[in-house]
């Protein structure tokens, strides 16, 4: 599956993950897509706009994606948490 195709499809900006294809993985119930979210874009802390930025850990979402209720489909984004240097938030 075109990786743009399939995050234009559900509604999501592409330009916040990481450009590989999107293969669904079968369950039980539905399917499963799975993202990873890019950490080279030069980001910038809320809350006090420093660029003094580094990575503090990353998490797993799990968000449904299903358009029916024939079907349970998931996405599955490895999503990265920051940490302002400057401010110590994240």
């Amino acid at each position: 599956m075109n990786y743009n195709t399939f995050l234009i499809r559900y509604g999501i900006s592409p330009d916040n993950f990481k450009a590989v294809v999107a293969e669904p993985i079968k369950t039980s119930t539905g399917y499963m897509y799975c993202l990873e979210q890019r950490t080279d874009i030069n980001r910038q802390c809320p809350f006090c706009d420093s660029k003094s930025i580094i990575i503090k850990d990353y998490d797993m979402i799990k968000t449904n994606i299903s358009i029916n209720d024939n079907s349970k489909d998931f996405l599955m984004i490895k999503k990265v948490r920051f940490k302002c240097k400057r401010c110590n938030k994240t």
